[in-house]
């Protein structure tokens, strides 16, 4: 799951969360720690660090508005 802000990403796995901050790029938008890093362009998203291999591909979810 990813949450983020105009400053900051979260980048959670059940096991693990990284916290990235927003870092300049020609390439989409991009957040980045020293360890991890997410590029974000549209509905794309690629995330890297070294412990997480073979993520597949990322997909944008919208939460389902309530009815009532």
């Amino acid at each position: 799951m990813i949450e983020r802000t105009a400053a900051t990403a979260r980048v959670s796995f059940i096991d693990r969360t990284y916290d990235l901050k927003r870092k300049p790029s020609g390439i989409g938008i991009k957040y980045g720690s020293s360890d991890a890093a997410l590029i974000i362009d549209g509905t794309s998203a690629i995330f890297v660090a070294p412990d997480r291999l073979q993520l597949g591909a990322c997909t944008e979810a919208f939460p389902v508005a309530l009815r009532g």
